[in-house]
């Protein structure tokens, strides 16, 4: 694996499109990315969303020379996330996981091997017309986490159990019910 400075340099100026990623990376990654099943990622994981999230001109040739594995371990890891905060979020809450989804999608689109992302075509967190300052945008993207913390905590195994059955078209069970599986198992939700 590439070394730190050739992954991560100028991460923390990173634009506003890893800032969510970034968020959870500080919040939840002793659950997730410290748990067993993922340990073997862990380094993989952080370069590539630390290195590809936070540069524009992250290419797919520079994440490959990080790890060949970076990106399904990516791709595992971020379908985890998205379809745990996807769950988590209250009724009328939805328009706060739009980038996430968003970002979901275009990891769908993506061959599995990463080699067909176009360079640039990330989906950005974008501030709207009406936002006054990137420090006001920064706080409303880091809200959901807020919510998600409280929801988390309160959330049950049956719950998510209910959630993998009715969201997910059956081709993409397999892989996402894994990752959601190891969420749920990192995060304590099932009292082992």
């Amino acid at each position: 694996m590439a070394s730190d400075d050739e992954c991560l340099s100028g991460f923390d100026g990173g634009p506003a499109n890893s800032i969510i990623i970034v968020e959870f990376i500080r919040r939840y990654h002793k659950q997730i990315l410290e748990s067993e099943e993922l340990v073997s990622k862990k380094d993989d994981v952080i370069c590539a969303l630390k290195g590809y999230l936070s540069h524009p001109d992250f290419t797919t040739q520079k994440l490959e020379k990080c790890s060949p594995s970076a990106f399904p371990a990516l791709v595992l890891w971020v379908k985890a996330v998205g379809q745990a905060l996807t769950f988590l979020a209250t009724e009328g809450r939805e328009r706060e996981l739009v980038e996430f989804k968003t970002l979901q999608a275009w990891l769908d689109s993506a061959k599995e091997n990463g080699n067909q992302i176009e360079e640039g075509s990330a989906p950005s967190c974008k501030p709207d017309e009406t936002t006054s300052s990137p420090s006001d945008f920064e706080r409303s993207c880091l809200d959901m986490f807020e919510i998600a913390d409280a929801r988390f905590a309160r959330a049950k195994m049956s719950e998510f159990q209910e959630f993998k059955a009715m969201a997910n078209p059956p081709e993409a069970m397999g892989r996402v019910r894994d990752a959601v599986g190891v969420l749920v198992r990192a995060a304590g939700l099932t009292g082992a």
